[in-house]
């Protein structure tokens, strides 16, 4: 409930701050977008907890780790981080790969340097996997390496239902035993 209450208060006071001006999307508009998001997720949580379902609410944990990822991103350079943000949710790594491509080659003819143009097209492609590659991003996050290690592996099994799953329901099936992952979770 504390948790809830501040990230409602703090939305009330980015509200309050906030004075619309020229940029369509402001870094404010991003930090919003975070708060919402992870007062639903926080809330979601609360209440699956309390009706006993703890391994839907991990998936929301999960989600909200890669929330708080992408946010920290985008605030460690929010005048450019957004843009790869942006372009990872539009377009394909294939895609923009194709796109730096092209910009590598416009620029040898224009009698650029070749590593120094090499170096471009993958600092492009280096910053697009940090938009769209959870990983890429954890690396960044403080403990986010740890955590993704240790426990977002595990996390991601429960959402993805993977076999490790089928098998640990294949128990409760058998056994009647329904707290499945409850204790790992």
């Amino acid at each position: 409930d504390c948790l809830i209450e501040s990230l409602s208060e703090t939305k009330k006071n980015l509200k309050i701050f906030h004075k619309p001006g020229a940029a369509q999307l402001h870094y404010h508009h991003t930090l919003y977008s975070v708060l919402v998001r992870a007062e639903d997720a926080v809330e979601g949580m609360r209440l699956l907890l309390a009706a006993g379902k703890p391994l839907t609410a991990a998936g929301l944990l999960r989600s909200l780790f890669e929330l708080a990822l992408v946010f920290y991103v985008d605030w460690l350079a929010p005048t450019h981080t957004y843009r790869y943000l942006q372009m990872a949710a539009v377009q394909t790594e294939k895609q923009w790969s194709e796109r730096c491509e092209k910009w590598l080659i416009d620029d040898l003819k224009a009698g650029a340097n070749a590593v120094e143009a090499k170096n471009i097209k993958d600092a492009h492609l280096r910053a697009f996997r940090l938009g769209s590659v959870v990983g890429d991003r954890a690396r960044l996050f403080p403990l986010g390496e740890k955590f993704q290690r240790d426990i977002y592996g595990f996390l991601s099994d429960i959402i993805h239902h993977d076999f490790s799953m089928t098998a640990r329901y294949a128990y409760t099936l058998e056994h009647g035993d329904e707290a499945v992952y409850h204790e790992e979770v």
